[in-house]
C-alpha cells in the first residue's frame, strides 16, 4: 500500500506538468488564452501582457517537464518492477539476472542494455530449463526503456515541431471605431475609398452606370490596366507587372489564363493589421456556337435589351439579352450571389 501511495503521488505530480503546457499550447495556436481571436480582437495592454505572462510560464513548465521526466518516470517503472518480479503464477520465472537488472534500473543503464542486446536474447533458455534463463534482458526491461525513451524525446519533438512567431495585432488605440469624431483623426486615419452596400447600389439609377460604363469603355485601351482590377490570388502565378516589363504594355490580357476580379478599393490598397472585407465582382464567360436558326426571333423578358449595327455595309450584328433591362439582379446581402444570363449575338 505504501508503494501504491507513492506511485499514485508521483502520477498526480507528473500528469499536470505533461498536460497543461500541451493544452495551452494547442489553444495558444487557435487564439489567445480568454480572447476568441488574433485577428478581429482589440487587445489591451492588459491582455498583451498576459499573454506574455502565459508564454513565458509555458517555458519554464516545459524546462521543468523536461528535467524531471526522467527522474519521475524511472521511479514509476521501478513501483512496476517491484511488482513484476513478484510470482503471480506458477509458470512465471524471472532469473537472478533478471532480477538484478532491474533493481539496478537497467532500463536507463546503456552498459546494462547492450549486455541485454538483443531484445530476443532474454527468450533464449540454456537447455530448455526456464529457471536458467540467461542475460539481464526481460520483456518489461525492454519495455520500459522503450517507455523512458519515448518520454525523453518528448520535448525535443515539441521543440523541433512547434514554433513561436510575432504577428502584429490590433490594439485599442488602432481601432478607428468610436475615434473618428476624435481630435487625431485626420492626422492618424486616411480615407480609402467606399464600399458601397447592396441596399445603395440597388437605388443607382440605370442610366448613370450605364453612361459611365460607355465612357470608360471607349477611353479604355488594351495596354491600360484598370485601377480596380486585382489578380485572383488563388492562381498559381500571379500577376506582376513589376516583374515582367515587357508585358506593361499589354497590361493583364498578356495572360488570359489568369484570374481577376474588380473591387470597389484600387488595386494594391491595404488597411493593415486592421481587418476589413470588401465585396469583389468576377465573371466568366462561355461562349457555345448554335445554328442561325436558334437565334430567338423575338427576345423574351418583360424589358428585354436589343441592339443592332452594321459596319460599311459588309459587317453587321444582333444582340438579345432576354430578361428585364434595369433589374437589380443581386440580392440585398454580403453574401457570396451568382448570376447567370444569356446573350445572343448574331453575326
Amino acid at each position: 500500500l505504501r508503494y501504491r501511495h507513492r506511485a499514485l503521488g508521483i502520477i498526480a505530480f507528473y500528469i499536470p506538468i505533461l498536460v497543461v503546457p500541451w493544452v495551452l499550447t494547442c489553444v495558444l495556436a487557435y487564439h489567445p488564452v480568454g480572447l476568441p481571436s488574433y485577428i478581429q480582437t482589440e487587445f489591451t495592454e492588459s491582455n498583451i501582457s498576459t499573454q506574455q505572462r502565459i508564454v513565458n510560464a509555458l517555458a519554464v513548465l516545459n524546462s521543468f517537464a523536461s528535467i524531471v521526466t526522467i527522474p519521475l518516470i524511472s521511479a514509476l517503472i521501478a513501483q512496476a518492477a517491484v511488482v513484476y518480479t513478484q510470482r503471480r503464477r506458477k509458470n512465471q520465472m524471472v532469473s537472478v539476472s533478471q532480477v538484478f537488472a532491474l533493481a539496478d534500473r537497467g532500463w536507463s543503464n546503456i552498459n546494462i542494455l547492450c549486455e541485454a542486446w538483443p531484445p530476443w536474447r532474454s527468450n533464449r533458455t540454456a537447455n530448455g530449463d526456464e529457471s536458467l534463463r540467461t542475460g539481464p534482458g526481460s520483456g518489461f526491461l525492454w519495455l520500459a526503456a522503450l517507455f523512458l525513451l519515448l518520454c525523453g524525446i518528448q520535448q525535443p519533438i515539441r521543440e523541433g515541431f512547434v514554433s513561436t512567431g510575432q504577428i502584429l495585432v490590433m490594439t485599442t488605440e488602432d481601432n478607428p471605431v468610436g475615434a473618428q469624431n476624435g481630435p487625431f483623426h485626420g492626422g492618424r486615419y486616411t480615407l480609402l475609398g467606399m464600399d458601397p452596400e447592396p441596399d445603395d447600389m440597388s437605388t443607382i439609377p440605370e442610366g448613370v452606370v450605364v453612361q459611365q460604363l460607355e465612357t470608360s469603355l471607349a477611353s479604355l485601351s488594351s495596354s491600360e490596366v484598370p485601377t480596380n482590377l486585382w489578380p485572383d490570388l488563388r492562381d498559381a502565378a500571379p500577376f506582376q507587372l513589376q516583374d515582367i516589363p515587357q508585358l506593361k504594355q499589354l497590361g493583364p490580357w498578356a495572360q488570359p489564363g489568369l484570374g481577376f476580379f474588380v473591387a470597389a478599393f484600387p488595386n494594391g490598397t491595404t488597411t493593415g493589421i486592421l481587418r476589413h472585407r470588401a465585396m469583389r465582382f468576377n465573371s466568366t464567360v462561355r461562349c457555345t456556337e448554335i445554328e442561325q436558326s436558334s437565334f430567338p426571333a423575338t427576345c423574351t423578358g418583360v424589358n428585354p435589351f436589343t441592339s443592332g449595327f452594321t459596319s460599311s455595309g459588309q459587317f453587321g450584328a444582333n444582340i438579345c439579352v432576354p430578361g428585364q433591362r434595369g433589374k437589380f439582379p443581386w440580392q440585398l446581402s454580403r453574401n457570396r450571389q451568382d448570376a447567370v444570363e444569356e446573350i445572343f449575338v448574331d453575326v
